[in-house]
């Protein structure tokens, strides 16, 4: 029996003298992708290009016959340019049909789920939390093809646990080195902008990344004359990640109208940028600078910058229905994930003395109309 043709993948290829490539292997092809063993981003991104161009909407919906990486494609095509953030499916891709490629829907089981936790953690060392979003992107496009095309059977995706919310939170001593850490050179000193916003506004660092200086379709930005920070774009649509517009502190005020004035001065609409150009996504400079501030810590990221922020708001006795608006967070996981640091927590319960008397039990006596009481003659 004829073994199945395997999907479009990428495959990492070896060259002597030379720096590896990434190649897309399509059958008895390969294809090159111009990109070398440290740019996978980009060789996911002309993987994505090369299936949508020879893409053919699939037939069948029999699970038995049909491909999950046929699915994930149709995903692909149909459906994840109407996301509202397809760069965040996109990433899912190219794993996803490394290990699916020659599966059917059939073989979506929780063992193989779990296989592809631990391959996916393998294959570019990720945390569990990063292949979780994965098999979850996976869901999606099985529910997406079902509601279109009907499958004889749905199956089940098996997640990992979620991730327990991290604890770790900056206080002022550890915020002021990362800002000296990034201020004292200068090839670092965007690393501090990015603090200083993050910290302030308690933004997400994709929302903060892409802040400009004027109103924009793609990303947010900041109105200073009216003291106002607008998180999301234009053009954006709204998700569960709420991106409300939010008051700029009092304190970050003044180093934003220095910073537009010599942006100003350049040319630059970005707010974060790098040699004059937007910065995408902080890798090497945030682990540099993290470490010259005596923090070379797992625990502490970029989202920490976040949870500080809103550990800060609690600690300040902020209620939480404000400071959920403020940091564009809902106040029930505001309260759920913070609530315990809250200047006021439990504090009712925590003071509660019982009554010096006991009430006393008084009978009642049904009437007409509803129930009555009556003293103890």
């Amino acid at each position: 029996m004829p073994r199945k043709r395997k999907p479009p993948r990428l495959y990492l290829r070896e060259r002597a003298g030379r720096e590896s490539q990434w190649v897309i292997l399509d059958g008895a092809r390969e294809v090159g992708t111009g990109r070398v063993a440290g740019d996978l981003a980009g060789a996911e991104k002309a993987l994505e290009r090369h299936i949508a161009g020879k893409y053919t909407p699939p037939v069948t919906s029999q699970v038995r016959d049909l491909l999950v990486t046929e699915v994930l494609t149709y995903y692909a095509k149909e459906r994840m340019p109407k996301t509202a953030r397809p760069d965040a499916i996109r990433v899912s891709l190219a794993p996803l049909i490394g290990f699916w490629a020659g599966k059917t829907i059939s073989e979506i089981k929780g063992q193989t789920c779990r296989d592809y936790v631990g391959w996916r953690q393998k294959w570019s060392e990720v945390a569990e939390s990063t292949a979780r979003h994965d098999l979850v992107n996976l869901r999606a496009a099985l529910g997406f093809y079902h509601a279109e095309h009907t499958l004889d059977a749905m199956p089940v995706v098996t997640l990992p646990d979620k991730s327990p919310p991290r604890e770790r939170w900056l206080d002022r001593g550890e915020i002021a080195r990362l800002l000296w850490a990034a201020w004292r050179e200068p090839r670092f000193r965007h690393v501090a902008r990015f603090v200083l916003i993050g910290f302030y506004t308690g933004t997400r660092s994709t929302a903060v990344l892409q802040l400009r200086w004027m109103p924009s379709t793609e990303g947010g930005w900041f109105d200073l004359e009216a003291g106002r920070l607008y998180r999301k774009g234009l053009a954006k649509k709204a998700t569960k990640k709420r991106q409300t517009p939010a008051k700029i502190h009092s304190r970050l005020l003044p180093h934003l109208y220095r910073w537009r004035e010599a942006d100003a001065a350049r040319g630059l609409t970005h707010v974060i940028t790098y040699n004059g150009k937007p910065v995408e996504k902080l890798r090497r400079s945030w682990a540099a600078v993290r470490k010259r501030a005596g923090l070379d810590d797992d625990e502490v990221v970029q989202h920490t910058l976040r949870h500080s922020a809103a550990t800060w708001l609690m600690q300040a006795g902020v209620s939480i229905f404000e400071a959920a608006g403020y940091l564009g967070m809902s106040p029930e996981t505001l309260e759920r994930v913070y609530g315990h640091q809250h200047s006021d927590f439990q504090g009712a319960a925590a003071s509660a003395l019982p009554p010096k008397k006991r009430p006393r039990n008084e009978p009642f006596q049904v009437i007409e109309g509803g129930t009555n009481r009556v003293k103890k003659r």
